[in-house]
Order: C-alpha cells, then sequence, then structure tokens
C-alpha cells in the first residue's frame, strides 16, 4: 500500500511539473511579444543563469537518486564466496550481485511486459483437462475471469530486483563470450571465458584412457541395438508390450557433456557430466536401473541410505580403546573406461553394488578387527586401529587399478561423512554434529526471492528438523546458531526465522509416524502434477479454482530465474555414450 501511494504521488507530481513547464513556456512567448528588442540580452542571461541553476539541481538529484539506488542495492544481502569470477573481464557490481543470488533466485513477472500469458493458459487448460466434461467451461470461465482481472488491475512496480535483473541481461547480451554456471561442489557462481570453458573441456577429452574421438555419430546405431534388445526381451516375455513401446526409441539424440569448474582444487579443472535425456539408452537404462536397486536390496552389508540412518547407527556408540575415525574416498571411480559416466541414472546403484563388493573382499583382508564400517556410495567410513592406516590404503587401493582411495583422518577428534563430522569424545563415545564442507558457499532460497512464502518456511523447518535428527542433543544448540546465521545470510529476517520454528518443539521433529509410513508405502491413487507459473497476486486465485479437479496436485515455478537462459548456457560437446 505504502508503494501505491508512493506511486501515485511521484505520478501527479509529474503531471504538476509537466502543466507547469507548459505554463511557463506560454509566459514565455507572452513576455517575447511584449518586451522590446533591447531586452532580449537580459532574456537570454536569464535563460543561461535558470540553466546553470536546473543543471546544479539536477546533479544533486542525481546524486540522491545514486545512493537512493546504493542503498536499496546494499539492503539485498549477499555473499562474496557466493561469485567466483575466473575471467580479466570487470564485471559491473549489480550484475554480479544478482548472479550470486544463484540460478534459483526468481522475480516476480511484470503484468503485460513479461508475464506469461501463453504458459499460464497452457498449464491451466492441462491442469482443467483433468476435470469432467461438465466442469471444464466453467473452470475456464473462471481461470479467464481472474487472469483477466490481474491483467487490468496491476500494473506492476519496477523494484530493485526488476532493475538488476534487467541490468545483467543486458550485460550478458553484450558479453556473449562469457560462461555463467555453477560450480561442482559448494553451489557457487562461476563465469569463466568461452576460450577457457572450450580449453579445459578439450584437456579432458584428450585423455585416451577414458575418451576416444569418433568419426561418425553413433546415436542411429545405439539405437537400432537398443531397440534390438527390447524387442529381444518382449518375444522372450521378460517384459509386456506396454513396457517394451516405452524402452524402443525413434528419435534419440546424442548424449551431452559439459563441465563443472572445481573451483576447490588447483588449475580449477571440470568435472564432466553427460546429459543422456533422451538418449537412445535412457529409458533401459532407468529401467535395468529399477532392476538392479530391487535385486541387491539386500545385498548392501555396509551402506547406509542417508544422514538420517547413520545418525541411528552411530550416535552414542563406545569406540574402542587404541582406535582412531577415518574416511576413504574413491577418487577417479566415476571414469568414463568403465563405461558408465557422471549424470547417467545407472551410475549410483552400480557404483554401491561394486563398493559392497570391494568392501567384502577387503575387510577379511585387513589385519585387525573392524568394529564400525559404513558406506554410503563411493564415501567409505571406518574405524580402524591408531597406526593401522597406510596398511589399510594398501589392501583397499590393491583392489583395482582404476580404484584408488584418499584417507581422511581424525582432526580435532573428529571426521567428515556425509553432511555430519562424526566426534570422539570423552570416554570414547561417538556423537554426531551437523558439517559443512569448507567448500560451501551456504546459498539457499533467498528472501527476496519470488518463491512462496510456504516455500520458505518450509526450507527453514526442514534443514532445523535435519540438524535436530542428526545431530546429538550436546552439539544441536550450536548447530542452530550456525544455521540462523547462514539463513540470515541468505537476507532472512531474525523476526522470521523465529516465527517460522515458533510452531515447532522437540517432540514434534523425527521419524515419520507408523501410520504416516503405511499410508506413504501403499497410496491409494497416483495423482497427477500440473505446473502453474508462481505470480504472487495470480496464482493462489487460480489454485483455489483448480480445487475442483479431483487428484490433481499443482507443482510452481518460477517463469523469471535467469537473466538470459539462452545466455547462460553451457557449451556442449556430443559424446560417445554407448
Amino acid at each position: 500500500m505504502s508503494s501505491r501511494i508512493l506511486n501515485m504521488e511521484i505520478s501527479f507530481t509529474i503531471k504538476r511539473i509537466d502543466n507547469l513547464s507548459f505554463t511557463l513556456a506560454q509566459l514565455d512567448d507572452e513576455l517575447n511579444d511584449l518586451l522590446p528588442t533591447y531586452l532580449e540580452e537580459f532574456h537570454h542571461t536569464q535563460t543561461r543563469s535558470y540553466r546553470a541553476v536546473f543543471s546544479k539541481n539536477r546533479k544533486i538529484l542525481d546524486k540522491k537518486f545514486l545512493d537512493l539506488k546504493k542503498r536499496k542495492l546494499n539492503s539485498i544481502k549477499y555473499k562474496d564466496k557466493w561469485f567466483r569470477n575466473l575471467t580479466d573481464t570487470q564485471i559491473p557490481n549489480e550484475v554480479k550481485v544478482l548472479l550470486s543470488l544463484g540460478p534459483k533466485f526468481s522475480i516476480a513477472p511484470r503484468p503485460i511486459r513479461d508475464l506469461p500469458i501463453k504458459n499460464i493458459i497452457a498449464d491451466v487448460e492441462n491442469a482443467i483437462s483433468n476435470a469432467t466434461n461438465s466442469q471444464q467451461n466453467i473452470l475456464r470461465a473462471k481461470c479467464t475471469n481472474a487472469i483477466t482481472n490481474f491483467v487490468h488491475s496491476h500494473n506492476g512496480s519496477h523494484s530493485i530486483e526488476h532493475y538488476l535483473f534487467s541490468n545483467a541481461r543486458k550485460y550478458i547480451k553484450e558479453h556473449n563470450d562469457l560462461i555463467i554456471t555453477t560450480a561442482d561442489k559448494g553451489n557457487v557462481t562461476v563465469v569463466l571465458s568461452t576460450e577457457q570453458y572450450i580449453d579445459k573441456m578439450n584437456l579432458l577429452l584428450q585423455d585416451s584412457s577414458i575418451y576416444k574421438p569418433l568419426r561418425k555419430d553413433p546415436t542411429n546405431e545405439i539405437q537400432n541395438k537398443n531397440n534390438k534388445i527390447v524387442k529381444q526381451l518382449k518375444d522372450k516375455g521378460y517384459i509386456d508390450a506396454t513396457i517394451a513401446r516405452k524402452l524402443t526409441t525413434y528419435k534419440a539424440l546424442a548424449p551431452r557433456i559439459y563441465g563443472l569448474p572445481k573451483i576447490h582444487k588447483l588449475d580449477i579443472p571440470l568435472r564432466p557430466i553427460v546429459c543422456t535425456i533422451g538418449s537412445a539408452t535412457a529409458e533401459l537404462s532407468h529401467f535395468v536401473t529399477l532392476i538392479l536397486t530391487e535385486a541387491f536390496s539386500d545385498f548392501f552389508s555396509y551402506s547406509v541410505s542417508d544422514s538420517f540412518q547413520f545418525s541411528i547407527k552411530i550416535n552414542n556408540i563406545t569406540l574402542p580403546q587404541g582406535y582412531k575415525l577415518v574416511s576413504l574416498d574413491a577418487g577417479s571411480f566415476f571414469a568414463q573406461i568403465f563405461g558408465c559416466s557422471m549424470g547417467n541414472k545407472i551410475s549410483p546403484i552400480l557404483a554401491s553394488i561394486v563398493m559392497t563388493v570391494l568392501l567384502n573382499y577387503c575387510i577379511p583382508l585387513l589385519p585387525f578387527q573392524v568394529p564400525i564400517a559404513y558406506q554410503y556410495v563411493d564415501d567409505l567410513f571406518f574405524a580402524i586401529p591408531e597406526d593401522m592406516t597406510a596398511e589399510m590404503l594398501a589392501v583397499f587401493n590393491s583392489f583395482n587399478t582404476h580404484i584408488q582411495f584418499t584417507v581422511e583422518e581424525e582432526v580435532e577428534n573428529g571426521v567428515p561423512f556425509l553432511d555430519t563430522r562424526v566426534v570422539r569424545c570423552p570416554g570414547n563415545i561417538i556423537k554426531l554434529d551437523w558439517y559443512q564442507k569448507p567448500t560451501s558457499s551456504g546459498r539457499y532460497i533467498h528472501y527476496r526471492s519470488n518463491h512462496s512464502w510456504a516455500m520458505k518456511t518450509n526450507l527453514i523447518k526442514g534443514m532445523f528438523q535435519r540438524i535436530i535428527r542428526i545431530c546429538h542433543p550436546d552439539f544441536q544448540k550450536n548447530a542452530i546458531k550456525r544455521l540462523f546465521s547462514l539463513f540470515e545470510d541468505n537476507g532472512y529476517p531474525r523476526i522470521f526465522l523465529d516465527r517460522c520454528l515458533g510452531s515447532l518443539t522437540l517432540g514434534q521433529v523425527g521419524e515419520r509416524t507408523p501410520a504416516e509410513r503405511e499410508e506413504t508405502a501403499h497410496p491409494i491413487e497416483q495423482p497427477r502434477y500440473v505446473s502453474l507459473p508462481f505470480i504472487p497476486s495470480l496464482t493462489p486465485k487460480l489454485e483455489n479454482i483448480l480445487k475442483e479437479v479431483e487428484n490433481i496436485r499443482r507443482a510452481r515455478y518460477n517463469p523469471l530465474t535467469h537473466p538470459d537462459e539462452e545466455q547462460l548456457k553451457v557449451r556442449n560437446i556430443d559424446v560417445d555414450d554407448d
């Protein structure tokens, strides 16, 4: 309301100035007709004096406006560590601020100018198509009325976020030699030049032990092999016709490789990620993944599914005397030479299977007992005798030349594993603390981002619940304090944080009830999801109307998240994904 009143006052003032300027011009013309010619010099002197005063006042007002703009800019909280410029190009601070807020930062689209009317209509029609025939026309009329009223009654405001967005979009279009992407770890925005990016990608692809050049695009050949395998499975009765149709493809795309900068490593190499969406074997790979996941569900002797399960297993365990905590990390396990790339759906389950085989082979060969051993994908956690680190590495690194491990030993009686820090306390009691790696930027969805209050509230509550479920009570207070500090860095007011957590008590946090687990395990009917762009004054009204459609769930998305998506895309290079 304050913003609208201020806009009205500004509009009235501009109109008043225009009227006064018009009147002044008329008086000036009348004076020219009435005054004698010898007074023209006096008139010119007065005009010059007026222009000098006007120029001086304009500079003062421009300075005030610039200071106000800087104050507004400074009101957006961000951290320098959220942004990393690897080029020699000096990026303006206004552009840097917006890019620092990350790819998930969104602004509300303004009506008429950037409101995605076509997308809204398409999404609404998609939701209405799930209603009965008798409901559809009534729902269309209600939604049309809501959209029309919104467009006619909202002129929109040009906020500081819109100003930053416009500046960033303009700058990126003018500098198409820059590539803006996300770091491999830590959630940091990274800027590279196109030349830097291509050089780093070529350096990866020149490794002949992992990649090999191809004379032609093998997509059609792989597609034919895929379809032949699917047909054989169908003919032998292993799959039915419905699954066969899903696994068969006729318009496959070549997989695309891109790289994410490892800013925590020397020379900042790229981590290769292969996007297999739409590739010839994407569906078949997913199908095999489901089979392997189910078939090996009881195979993983040392595996933990997440930090919560690890917390239940490890908190308050007593470590044997003379033992220490270590974690092992498999270095180059996901190398392309194994025929399985980062980004492929089957990679995690294959990694878990291989690591379980490795553990079952290596642990019996160790010259000591292992009282604690846990595995999450390619990360391993152990308790071993204090003088047996070298012996353990020798056994594990001898399993396969392509799977080599690095070890991280206790520092200040603790070692990180997943997003926890396993601490050896007095009496050799093990307790867990919430942990963030040094590479983590601490960037979350910003308070000023165009996300619903429910999403922001759930983010805060979810992180709070995560800490309560993971941390030992001795560490909870300090962990919550660190979490609050991180959210304040992301612009969240302390009063908002306190209000979000005010309804939560420790008794409300923890495992789901048996009834909730039973409901999740046996859903009555699988709902269909429909998407709607999140526009604060419009989307809630549309969702309220569409509640009448049964068995659908509405998922919101932000229509404005990047200054220019085409400019922000990293370069793709075709690779063989056979």
